[in-house]
């Protein structure tokens, strides 16, 4: 770990470190790792889920900032604007182009994996949960303090809640309680100053989340073929649910296409859909009431992905390829004028991606993030851009 003490042999890091310091209200050297740290690398790749960006050649930052106290992100903030550098800010490291821990530019990284507390409180149904936290972790927590709540989050226990959040947040539960940032309700911020931002948010600054009541019930080898697995909760009871359970799942496109889509898959041997249902609670919620627009009207959202364990840019760029064809093959199938896509799956190469992750609404929010980030401090290939001059909500 860092301390005054083994930074000062380096002029720069002795420069960051006391800038650190000075901007601090709590002690945060030991929160500190630069490259000379005996424990950098192994706090850099703890939670770099894409293994495509544990390699060599990936950039890495200047310094890590494993922030304990809300301090340690102030001051990382005011540090970063004060010295030229970029800020890369990582919940759970769930980024498919690592945009959370990967910069072309020289970058700190500040990791919240040490800011996970959660406290529930049963009796409002709320609970305050830090963004480094990870949805199991939140799970955990609210099934260990009540037995009839529950948060309408995702299936995979790793993933951030700060990020998860940020993106609009689906699950199985969304289609009868809507997705999880229609259940945020408050939020603390920091902001681009480093000020600390509650109890006086713009609507638009959009962390207490509401827990919502959920009911109880009991209750050939060398050959490939196409796996169909289906995830997804009943709430109510097995009587009901076995009636359901009878009738055919819907077509979503006619079956000679579906054929050739299973073609198409079966071309690589590795690519994979996961289909998830929309409707129900989605479609009650306005398209402009959140940043997340894609509500009445959408039947499925599809995450395409691919893997592979080969090494090499070889690999990586058939892989790909693979993929993307995939992806294109299935443009007659999908929203159109432009295709559609949720912002914390979609890819970086994407040039024109603002009304593809939020449509109607893309406007507002670029005004919104004039008003409160006008130099464009928090940034990264998907960021939504700002205009010149100022804004005010």
């Amino acid at each position: 770990m860092a301390s005054p003490s083994s930074s000062a042999a380096d002029p720069a890091q002795h420069k960051y470190l006391q800038c650190l310091t000075n901007h601090s209200s709590t002690p945060i050297s030991q929160a500190i790792y630069f490259p000379t740290d005996p424990l950098y690398t192994s706090t850099l790749e703890s939670n770099i889920r894409n293994l495509v960006y544990a390699s060599d050649s990936t950039p890495r930052p200047l310094f890590i900032v494993a922030a304990t106290h809300v301090s340690h992100i102030q001051s990382t903030i005011l540090c970063c604007k004060a010295h030229g550098l970029q800020l890369r800010i990582r919940s759970g490291g769930h980024d498919f182009d690592g945009l959370s821990y990967v910069s072309p530019s020289p970058f700190v990284l500040l990791d919240l994996f040490n800011l996970r507390s959660v406290t529930i409180d049963v009796e409002s149904e709320t609970a305050w949960v830090n963004s480094g936290a990870t949805l199991g972790e939140l799970y955990h927590e609210i099934a260990g303090n009540s037995k009839i709540l529950g948060f309408p989050g995702g299936v995979c226990p790793t993933v951030g809640v700060g990020g998860f959040l940020s993106g609009g947040g689906y699950g199985n539960l969304m289609r009868k309680h809507g997705l999880s940032v229609d259940n945020v309700v408050d939020a603390i911020i920091v902001d681009s100053d480093g000020q600390l931002i509650a109890d006086k948010l713009h609507e638009d600054l959009f962390i207490r989340v509401v827990l919502i009541p959920v009911p109880i019930t009991s209750g050939d080898e060398e050959k490939f073929t196409i796996k169909a697995k289906f995830n997804a909760l009943f709430l109510g009871k097995t009587e009901r649910l076995m009636g359901l359970m009878d009738h055919e799942f819907p077509e979503l496109v006619p079956k000679a296409s579906l054929e050739g889509i299973w073609a198409k898959m079966m071309e690589s041997g590795k690519t994979g859909f996961v289909f998830n249902p929309y409707g129900g609670a989605m479609d009650e919620v306005p398209a402009a009431e959140t940043a997340f627009p894609h509500r009445a009207g959408n039947l499925y959202k599809i995450q395409y992905s691919i893997g592979w364990k080969e090494p090499g840019v070889e690999a990586e760029e058939k892989y790909l390829g693979d993929i993307r064809r995939m992806y294109s093959y299935m443009t007659p199938f999908v929203s159109k004028n432009p295709r559609r896509a949720y912002m914390n799956y979609s890819y970086a190469e994407g040039k024109v991606y603002g009304d593809k992750y939020f449509d109607g609404n893309f406007e507002r929010l670029v005004k919104v993030k004039t008003a409160v980030d006008p130099n464009y401090f928090f940034w990264n290939e998907q960021s939504v851009p700002v205009l010149p001059g100022k804004v005010e909500l």
